[in-house]
């Protein structure tokens, strides 16, 4: 697998994962804070996408280890200010590639 189908792989998951999140916090304050980072989260993530489908393959090793080291900050996320910090991190991580 490249370095451009891990990359997809990685972000789809954590993605999934922050959603799983977002739906578990049951409340609905916190959901309706964190929905337009969500949205525009998910807007950059298919912008990527297009992206990697146009051209070869572009994403590094480093991409890889940073964005897995942003997926374990998802995965530890576990009130809305890490989620928050984990939404933020990942976007600004996709706006750099997009």
């Amino acid at each position: 697998m490249d370095n451009d189908a891990k990359m997809l792989e990685l972000l789809g998951n954590g993605l999934t994962a922050l959603e799983v999140k977002y739906r578990a916090t049951n409340d609905f304050a916190t959901q309706q804070e964190l929905e337009p980072q969500m949205e525009d989260l998910v807007e950059q993530y298919a912008a990527l996408r297009r992206k990697l489908r146009q051209g070869p393959a572009m994403i590094t090793d480093e991409d890889i280890a940073a964005m897995t080291e942003i997926r374990s900050e998802i995965d530890a996320a576990a009130d809305k200010q890490s989620m928050l910090l984990a939404i933020a991190r990942t976007a600004a991580f996709i706006g750099m590639r997009v």
